[in-house]
C-alpha cells in the first residue's frame, strides 16, 4: 500500500513535467530507498515501477544531462538488485539513442545485448528495441554496427523463435 502511494506521488510529479518533475520523482525514489534501508520493511523496498517512474521523469524532462541521469538510476537499480523489466529497457534504449552520442548509443546496444541474453521471456527485446538501436547507429553514420544489430534481430527471430524480434520491412530498408 505504501509503495503504491509513493508511485502515485511520483506520477503526480511526472504530470508536472520538466526538470522539476524528474528531480522530485527521483527524490521520492531516493526517499523510499532510505526508508527501506533504515527500517528493512519489505513494503517500502523500491520496485521496478519506482525506478521506471524516476527514469521516465528524466526521459520527459528535456534536461541536457537526462541520459546520464537515467543511466545512473538504472545502475542503482541493478546495484540494489531490482530486476529491470522490458519497459525499463525500452525507455532507456529509446532515450539513449536520441542523444546521438556514441557512448550513449553503445550503452543502448549493451542493454539490447543484455535483453538478448536474458533467460526471462518478459525481458526479451522486440523489433522496436532493435529499430531504435539501428537508428542510433545510423544517425552517427555507423552502418556496420547498424547492420550487425539487424543481423542479431534476424537471429533472435529465427534461432530463438522470438517472434517479437522479427525484423520489420522498415528496418531492412534503413540498413
Amino acid at each position: 500500500c505504501w509503495l503504491a502511494c509513493m508511485h502515485s506521488i511520483q506520477k503526480f510529479w511526472l504530470s508536472k513535467g520538466g526538470e522539476e518533475g524528474a528531480v522530485q520523482s527521483e527524490s521520492i525514489l531516493s526517499h523510499l530507498k532510505t526508508l527501506w534501508q533504515r527500517n528493512n520493511i519489505c513494503d517500502l523496498r523500491p520496485d521496478a515501477i519506482s525506478y521506471n517512474l524516476a527514469i521516465e521523469g528524466w526521459a520527459k524532462s528535456g534536461a541536457p544531462d537526462s541520459a546520464k541521469r537515467m543511466w545512473k538510476i538504472y545502475e542503482d537499480m541493478i546495484h540494489d538488485e531490482v530486476k529491470p523489466i522490458q519497459c525499463t529497457m525500452g525507455r532507456l534504449i529509446s532515450h539513449l539513442v536520441k542523444t546521438k552520442q556514441r557512448a550513449m548509443v553503445e550503452r543502448a546496444d549493451t542493454l539490447l545485448k543484455y535483453m538478448e541474453s536474458a533467460s526471462d521471456c518478459d525481458l526479451l527485446p522486440n523489433s522496436l528495441h532493435y529499430k531504435n538501436v539501428i537508428e542510433g547507429f545510423l544517425a552517427m553514420g555507423d552502418v556496420v554496427s547498424a547492420a550487425s544489430v539487424l543481423r542479431r534481430s534476424t537471429r533472435a527471430f529465427i534461432r530463438n523463435k522470438n517472434v517479437d524480434a522479427r525484423p520489420r520491412a522498415g528496418m531492412m530498408d534503413m540498413v
